[in-house]
C-alpha cells in the first residue's frame, strides 16, 4: 500500500501540491488524471522519493520513505535521461548494478518483445522506442511500486499499443502497485482500479474506477470532461 498523508510542494513562494491524502492498495493500476500543472509529476516525483515534500509525508507498506524503500520504488520520468552516445546494450549495463535484483532473463524478453535490438545507438531511437525501452527498465527489476509519468508523450499509435499491451501483459507482478499519469484516458481506462483526479495542485478525487462506472455511469473519460 503506498499512502499520503497532507503532502504538500513548494518550489520558492509556489505551490505546486497541497495537503493531499489517499491511500491506494496494493496491486492496484492507478490512473492519475488532471491537466498540465495540476500537480500530476510533482505527485509521482513524490511519491518515488526523488524529491522531498515541503509538508507531510509518503508512506510505503506503512513505513516512511527510506533509502532502503526507495530500492522497491520504479519510477519513469516524463523526461528522455538517456546518454546519446550509449548503445541499449551499454546503458542497460551501466543502470543494471544500481538496481538490486536486476533480470536479465526478463531484461531480454522485454527487449525481443518491443522490438529493441541492444546494438543500436540511442542517439537513433525515435521517441516511441525510448518510451519502450523505459518500460524495459522499469520491468526488468523487482518493485512493489511502479511510477509512469506520461508514458504516452509524443509517441505515435504504434508505440502506444505496444505499451498499453505490455503494460497488460507485465502487470501486477507479485505484490505490485502501478501509478500512472496520463492525459490519453480512453486508451487506457479500461486498466484502471483506482482513479485520480488532480486540479491546482489539489486532491479532487480519489475512486475506485468501477465504482464510478457503476454509481455515476460515467467512463473516466466522460468524468474527467465533467469535472475539469
Amino acid at each position: 500500500m503506498i499512502e499520503t498523508r497532507s503532502l504538500g510542494k513548494c518550489y520558492g513562494k509556489r505551490q505546486i501540491l497541497e495537503d493531499v491524502t489517499l491511500s491506494i492498495p496494493t496491486g492496484s493500476f492507478c490512473l492519475v488524471l488532471g491537466q498540465n500543472g495540476s500537480g500530476k509529476s510533482t505527485l509521482l516525483r513524490l511519491l518515488a522519493g526523488v524529491t522531498e515534500p515541503t509538508s507531510g509525508a509518503v508512506f510505503l507498506d506503512r513505513r516512511p520513505m527510506t533509502v532502503a524503500t526507495k530500492q522497491t520504488v520504479a519510477w519513469c520520468p516524463d523526461v528522455d535521461p538517456f546518454a546519446p552516445e550509449m548503445t541499449i546494450d551499454e546503458l542497460l549495463a551501466f543502470l543494471a548494478p544500481f538496481f538490486p535484483g536486476w533480470r536479465e532473463e526478463k531484461c531480454q524478453s522485454l527487449l525481443s518483445l518491443l522490438g529493441l535490438e541492444r546494438e543500436r545507438s540511442i542517439a537513433e531511437l525515435s521517441e516511441g522506442e525510448k518510451a519502450r525501452l523505459k518500460l524495459v527498465i522499469v520491468f526488468a527489476r523487482p518493485s512493489k511500486l511502479v511510477l509512469l509519468d506520461d508514458p504516452f508523450k509524443g509517441i505515435d499509435r504504434e508505440s502506444r499499443k505496444i505499451i498499453l499491451d505490455t503494460l497488460f501483459d507485465e502487470f501486477p507482478g507479485e505484490g505490485q502497485t502501478l501509478v500512472v499519469s496520463t492525459h490519453l484516458i480512453k486508451e487506457i481506462e479500461h486498466l484502471a482500479d483506482e482513479v485520480i483526479l488532480l486540479g491546482g495542485g489539489r486532491l479532487l478525487l480519489h475512486e475506485q474506477a468501477e465504482k464510478i462506472r457503476s454509481e455515476r455511469g460515467l467512463s473516466l473519460t466522460e468524468l474527467y470532461d465533467e469535472m475539469i
